[in-house]
């Protein structure tokens, strides 16, 4: 809902209770029919201010949601940005630890976007990048966790997946991506992606920042080897990994 609209709905709700305030007399004079004018006045007082702190708590707590999720979120993608996901991924990876289930990060860079940024314009780089994001959506499970790491780089959580399984996911996520045809105010893109795998290890001590950076690792070999391929993490990918 766009912000005129709700400005509306709001209006609306204020000229209703507006309308509504004299039944209050009326309900307050027909339950205390014995009660003085003060009295009555006192009572009436007394439920027009807690139904109207009623309203404004509940307004107020409708605005503090908003202003938390909008912080929570990349504005241009309505993914999550970089602190969100890490605040979420850190509490997966230490269930996945707990219970020894598989765990794996991928990080995602769209191949040669500063050259379709210059050859373009930014806006349309811009709108490359949320089409190229419905692709990660429509390729991943509602539980897995996707944020957008920096301009045109991407990380995705895949909690309870094999190595193999996120292989799967990735070449899923590229091949869907290569085939597109992207149409951005009238023009015609074509773009390809390059990503990298970490799985996290039972027999191994890591942090997610050792993942993400393993991920990073195995997504800049994609690069070398070519772009628009699929790349897993090596053990020695790891140095800061310790044996257990």
């Amino acid at each position: 809902m766009d912000k005129s609209g709700s400005s509306f709905q709001y209006a609306v709700v204020g000229v209703v209770l507006g309308l509504f305030a004299p039944f209050g007399w009326w309900i307050v004079s027909a339950f205390l029919p014995q009660a003085t004018l003060l009295q009555s006045v006192y009572v009436y007082m007394a439920l027009v201010s807690c139904a109207s702190f009623a309203m404004f708590g509940y307004f107020l707590g409708q605005f503090a949601d908003h202003m938390k999720t909008m912080a929570d979120l990349d504005p241009l993608t309505q993914l999550m940005n970089y602190g969100s996901f890490r605040n979420m991924v850190e509490r997966f990876l230490l269930l996945a630890v707990r219970d020894g289930h598989d765990f794996c990060i991928m990080m995602l860079d769209i191949d040669n976007f500063k050259d379709i940024n210059d050859q373009y314009d930014h806006l349309m780089g811009n709108g490359l990048i949320k089409h190229v994001t419905e692709v990660f959506h429509d390729c991943t499970r509602r539980s897995d966790a996707i944020c957008r790491h920096s301009a045109d780089k991407f990380l995705i959580c895949l909690p309870k997946v094999t190595l193999t399984g996120a292989e799967q996911v990735a070449e899923k996520i590229r091949s869907s991506v290569e085939a597109k045809t992207f149409e951005i105010n009238g023009q015609d893109i074509k773009t390809t992606v390059s990503i990298g795998i970490a799985m996290l290890s039972q027999k191994t001590s890591v942090t997610l920042d050792d993942l993400i950076e393993a991920a990073e690792t195995g997504m800049i070999r994609a690069k070398e080897a070519g772009r628009n391929c699929v790349t897993p993490a090596e053990q020695e990918d790891f140095p800061l990994a310790q044996a257990f």
